[in-house]
């Protein structure tokens, strides 16, 4: 079971929208990238902060979002010195609902002039009936293979409503 919930808030997002959340090491620094929006008029942007600890985040959250796109459900793979983070893009309800994804080129996660956007890693795959692709995940399995997992809707061009969990090795 779980023990003593802490609720995660940068500075400026008190009552505001901060969701998704991930953490990850890189080079020694704990840090939390989350999808946050700072007003109530702007679109969810991706904010990377350093965290003092696993229950403590630090107020330095800086937006490295480069599109005009809702972006939303940030993950990172460390490989090696290299860092990527993967987000969704656009409207979970829509087929073009997209896995994107940027690279680190530096070693400061809180320069949003370090990331540079490499493009989609992960969409629709209409010749096996898979839409609305998003809220990915990266691992590892037992023999040294990249594996996705990702939530897509199965049906005829997005029409299903029911969504499923599917794993894919990339």
């Amino acid at each position: 079971a779980y023990k003593d919930p802490v609720q995660l808030c940068p500075s400026g997002f008190e009552g505001r929208y901060a969701i998704d959340g991930h953490a990850f090491e890189y080079n020694g620094q704990l840090y939390y990238t989350f999808s946050g929006q700072k007003s109530s008029d702007a679109r969810p942007r991706i904010y990377v902060c350093t965290m003092s600890s696993p229950t403590s985040v630090n107020n330095d959250a800086v937006n490295i979002s480069q599109g005009s796109s809702l972006e939303e459900g940030p993950c990172t793979i460390v490989d090696g010195t290299d860092l990527y983070l993967m987000y969704s893009v656009g409207d979970y309800n829509g087929v073009n609902y997209r896995v994107k994804y940027y690279k680190l080129n530096g070693t400061n996660p809180l320069s949003k002039y370090s990331w540079s956007s490499k493009g989609e890693c992960l969409q629709q795959d209409p010749a096996v009936g898979i839409y609305c692709t998003g809220h990915n995940h990266m691992f590892k399995n037992a023999d040294g293979r990249w594996w996705t997992s990702y939530h897509g809707v199965v049906g005829t061009e997005g029409a299903g409503t029911e969504a499923y969990l599917i794993n894919r090795r990339v």
